[in-house]
């Protein structure tokens, strides 16, 4: 069953509501801000407007009544009925409340309502020097300190200079009282259309930055679910991928164990898949992905769960509690693809190798039944069937091995593991031709760990291709260094089947010879007959691709029977290995020396050289020289070494001990050899 992402309108909503009061806070701030400011800055433009209607009123109705008139005297009867009436007039109209005439000294020469004191105002005294005073106040609140006079009316009180007309320099000075409520009036006013424009203004703000939030809302929620997409579903198919799968596994697990319900998966794998890629192109393999998935998901019944886990691998939980059901649907599953599908006008018939585990009893998390239908599809392949159920008995990893696959990658980071290497030496020449590298695992709770003991569990999962990614740079590292004194010096790594079968392996030793800065000529990557039969289109591709670089490839264990000679003369080979079997007895088998011989000529015939490996005593070494083998490796030579070891091994090395027939000392026997597996063992 497909699951797709569903989200309602809710979570948008409650998202952009978020946002909008997010928005709204600071808009609203804002607004108060610029409320404050403007109420703080309303006196002020009360008090202004009042200083210009007094200057006003000066110049227009006090000075030209005192044109010439010397202020420092009395003023005269006409002069004081002359401002009675137009101050009458002027507080009749209601322009103003009152006014008085002071001397620079500050001295009252005339009030309209006979009022005021003789003492110096400090206002008025301001005012004497130029300069115009006004604040805002009640009437009479001067002469009220004693509760005599009731207070008046709120006034604006002015101190404005008055001058001759001539000049500006003051003559007296005008005291002005305003009615003030017309001010303030104006005021309002002008604050109410203020505050009006600035709500529009904020609304409009509001509904901008509203109408911007809604729409990133609906982006971010339309990628959120884009992303969740991707991150659950492979483009490609459309069906869930491995991580949706786990999820959907774990649950499933634990819903059907409250249920007492067993959970049954598969992991399907297609057959010769890259060899379609390789032969049709991408396009079509995709193509083909999409059409087993559309013929898998048909024969699935609701509610069964189907997902790609990557590359060519399927996977299924099976809703069915009953075994026989499963196992018919799986029969169903492999007879679905008998139909050939065409691919570019190309009818392709595709098989399935499907591997099944079952909860409870061969595992109860997700991890261990993926791990298990893997182990079974693996057995599946090996065997040639089509469909194998994990047997225990057939599982090769037990649970402690099992923990290695994370103990790994701590030894990577933390430097657990070391490479030893085991020189070559040139038959014609006595010379060291190139190194074997040689893995090792110092485990800091198990001790020292040969290969064998984790690289078969290594191999069934991801982490082999970091470890090879590892030993392919740490041995490019080294032959680099030893370069500098041995320019001829080449480095050889074992690797597995599952890392040429991975399509990117060209790509990562081509990544790693950059980084080192290595020559591609100094890197043999040996491969087991075993590795290439297990995929021989996808082998070959990545072995073409590393040739076509300067890499070396060598056929490892060869003479095991496996390898037809048209795929030997088809492989960018450089060099074939004689199997150690073949080696070990040489000078006491005259089979194993027959057969050594053949190989031998047959290499020779393709244009490749020869190495043996095994080389225990010097009899064996004179008999591979005799038949023409031009590289030995083997503990009569010498027992592999740390770099360190190794370097001064170099320095020591007699070359004429191995170019003549000189006797030499016996290596360990061939029991010792397991020791020296390689990555992907010897």
């Amino acid at each position: 069953m497909v699951r797709t992402i569903r989200r309602g309108p809710q979570s948008a909503v409650r998202l952009f509501l978020v946002y909008a009061i997010a928005i709204l806070v600071p808009v609203l701030v804002l607004g108060a801000v610029l409320a404050a400011t403007y109420r703080s800055g309303a006196s002020d433009r009360g008090l202004a407007q009042a200083r210009a209607q007094a200057a006003l009123f000066g110049r227009t109705s006090v000075e030209p009544r005192l044109d010439g008139v010397d202020l420092s005297r009395p003023l005269s009867t006409a002069q004081v009925a002359d401002l009675d009436q137009m101050g009458e007039s002027a507080v009749r109209v209601g322009d103003i409340v009152r006014f008085r005439i002071r001397t620079l000294s500050g001295r009252v020469i005339y009030s309209n309502d006979r009022t005021g004191s003789t003492e110096t105002d400090e206002e008025a005294q301001e005012a004497a020097h130029g300069e115009t005073v006004a604040e805002i106040t009640h009437l009479n609140a001067d002469e009220d300190g004693d509760g005599a006079i009731e207070k008046g009316i709120r006034v604006a009180e002015v101190y404005t200079p008055l001058t001759d007309g001539t000049s500006a320099r003051p003559t007296g000075v005008l005291e002005l009282y305003l009615p003030y409520d017309p001010i303030a009036r104006d005021i309002a006013a002008g604050m109410r259309s203020l505050y009006r424009d600035l709500a529009i203004g904020l609304v409009a703000l509001y509904l901008v930055l509203a109408g911007i939030s809604w729409s990133i809302t609906r982006a971010l929620r339309r990628l959120a679910e884009h992303n969740g997409y991707l991150a659950s579903y492979d483009q490609l198919t459309g069906l869930p991928n491995r991580r949706s799968f786990h999820d959907e596994l774990e649950a499933g697990l634990a819903r059907r164990e409250r249920q007492g319900l067993p959970t049954t998966i598969a992991i399907v794998d297609l057959d010769r898949f890259q060899e379609v890629n390789d032969t049709l192109g991408h396009d079509n393999g995709d193509a083909l992905l999409v059409e087993v998935g559309r013929r898998i998901r048909r024969v699935l019944a609701e509610p069964d769960h189907l997902a790609r886990l990557g590359g060519d691998e399927f996977a299924i939980v099976f809703d069915a509690a009953d075994a026989v059901a499963v196992d018919e649907q799986l029969l169903a599953l492999t007879e679905a693809m008998t139909e050939p599908i065409d691919l570019a006008g190309i009818p392709v018939e595709v098989e399935l190798t499907v591997g099944v585990a079952r909860a409870p009893e061969d595992g109860t998390s997700a991890v261990t039944l993926l791990q298990r239908a893997g182990v079974a599809t693996d057995v599946a392949k090996r065997g040639g069937l089509r469909v194998v159920h994990y047997e225990e008995a057939g599982d090769p990893y037990d649970p402690n091995r099992l923990s290695l696959i994370g103990d790994l990658r701590r030894a990577i980071r933390d430097d657990e593991l070391e490479l030893h290497y085991q020189p070559k030496i040139d038959l014609r020449t006595g010379a060291v031709a190139a190194v074997e590298a040689l893995l090792r695992w110092q485990h800091p709770e198990r001790g020292r760990l040969m290969p064998d003991e984790f690289l078969p569990v290594i191999e069934q999962t991801g982490m082999i291709d970091p470890l090879t990614d590892w030993v392919i740079e740490t041995a490019l590292a080294w032959v680099g260094q030893a370069r500098t004194r041995h320019p001829q010096m080449r480095v050889a790594v074992n690797v597995s089947a599952r890392n040429l079968g991975n399509a990117d392996f060209a790509s990562h030793v081509t990544d790693a010879l950059a980084r080192t800065g290595s020559d591609p000529g100094c890197l043999t990557i040996e491969i087991t007959e075993t590795a290439l039969m297990a995929d021989p289109a996808r082998a070959t591709a990545s072995l073409m691709r590393l040739a076509k670089t300067g890499v070396l490839v060598s056929v490892d264990d060869f003479g095991q029977g496996q390898t037809s000679l048209s795929q030997l003369a088809r492989l960018p080979v450089a060099e074939v290995k004689i199997d150690k079997a073949f080696v070990m007895h040489l000078d006491q088998s005259a089979t194993d020396a027959a057969i050594v011989q053949s190989i031998t000529d047959l290499a020779h015939r393709l244009g490749l050289e020869v190495v043996a490996e095994g080389v225990e005593s010097q009899p064996i070494l004179e008999l591979l020289r005799d038949a023409g083998c031009e590289i030995a490796q083997g503990y009569h030579i010498s027992r592999p070494m740390p770099a360190a070891v190794l370097a001064r091994w170099l320095a020591d090395h007699d070359v004429e001990r191995f170019a003549s027939a000189a006797p030499a000392p016996t290596g360990p026997s061939g029991r010792h050899r397991r020791e020296d597996a390689g990555l992907a063992g010897d």
